[in-house]
């Protein structure tokens, strides 16, 4: 019974340290997106203690804010007629149901654009869709190298 307690109490700890995310999607999206941490981003929103990121039609958002590591409770919404629906992330075995939206390869990228400099600029990256082919490996890898050009040209200005 202590031992129970003691696992309680933990996660109680440990779930209340997670940053908490809500990333909101423009109709119909599909394809790669990501949330920039940079300096001269935009400040973050805040409702209910979560943090809201709403993703614009180019699906880059560069938000003011550095990177916390550990635990994440991230929740994805899709703009729909009636407001916004929760999408599912999707795991490996899981079957996937034709005509639904998932998020698929969330990932944590580290982008170092100076040798010198010892601060890497990261970012929170994911794909939404519906299934995954060979196309979506091509296409995750070509908006990397867009992320990454990009924070290049910021970088420059």
């Amino acid at each position: 019974m202590r031992k129970l307690l003691v696992f309680v109490i933990l996660i109680i700890f440990y779930s209340c340290k997670a940053t908490k995310v809500d990333f909101y999607l423009p109709e119909n999206f599909e394809g790669e997106a990501a949330m920039i941490y940079i300096a001269d981003g935009n400040t973050p929103i805040y409702k209910n203690d979560r943090q809201q990121v709403f993703v614009p039609d180019s699906a880059v958002i560069f938000i003011n804010k550095k990177f916390n590591e550990g635990q994440t409770d991230l929740c994805y919404y899709i703009k729909n007629k009636n407001g916004y629906s929760k999408l599912e992330m999707y795991y490996p075995g899981m079957v996937i149901e034709k005509d639904k939206t998932y998020i698929f390869f969330e990932r944590i990228l580290s982008f170092y654009l100076d040798i010198k400099n010892e601060e890497p600029i990261i970012g929170h990256f994911f794909y939404v869709g519906k299934q995954l082919d060979t196309t979506v490996a091509r296409q995750r890898f070509f908006f990397e190298n867009k992320i990454e050009n990009l924070l290049k040209s910021r970088k420059n200005s």
